[in-house]
């Protein structure tokens, strides 16, 4: 089965409300692609995405997240409103984690996080096997994790 499928959803984040949109990342994917190891690291990557942006965000604001899966690409984006100052901890947090091969970033951060978010996304890019950029305008800011990888 070739893997497809997207969903978008915006939510505040909290616990019963992150773990219902990682039942639904994870139904949606293994729906599409009937891929149980592709289902898993998609959940972590948005998990992990939405982690990263909830822990600056102010009481009661949202997040939305988006999906799209296709045979050739997986591809999450969350998208929230940040202060300037919030927006540069998480790049600053994305500049570390991307720093090294995945598996160096990854155990770098678990035995010294240096920035709050790095092991997080040095997860993405690991487990999730993931690559992760990050868009600003103005106060809206963007966490993108991608792969071109399907297995």
């Amino acid at each position: 089965m070739s893997a497809q499928g997207v969903l978008e959803v915006e939510f505040v984040p909290g616990d019963r409300t992150t773990h219902s949109v990682r039942l639904a990342v994870h139904n949606l994917v293994l729906l599409g692609s009937d891929n149980r190891a592709l289902s898993g690291r998609m959940t972590v990557t948005c998990a992990e995405l939405v982690e990263a942006l909830a822990k600056r965000l102010g009481a009661g604001a949202k997040v939305r997240l988006r999906l799209s899966l296709d045979p050739s690409a997986a591809r999450v984006e969350v998208i929230c409103e940040l202060p300037d100052e919030a927006a540069q901890m998480v790049e600053k947090a994305l500049r570390v984690a991307n720093q090294d091969q995945p598996m160096e970033a990854y155990t770098h951060a678990r035995g010294r996080e240096e920035v709050e978010g790095q092991l997080g996304l040095a997860r993405i890019r690991y487990e999730g096997q993931m690559t992760l950029s990050a868009k600003r305008t103005g106060r809206q800011f963007s966490l993108i994790a991608q792969s071109t990888a399907q297995s």
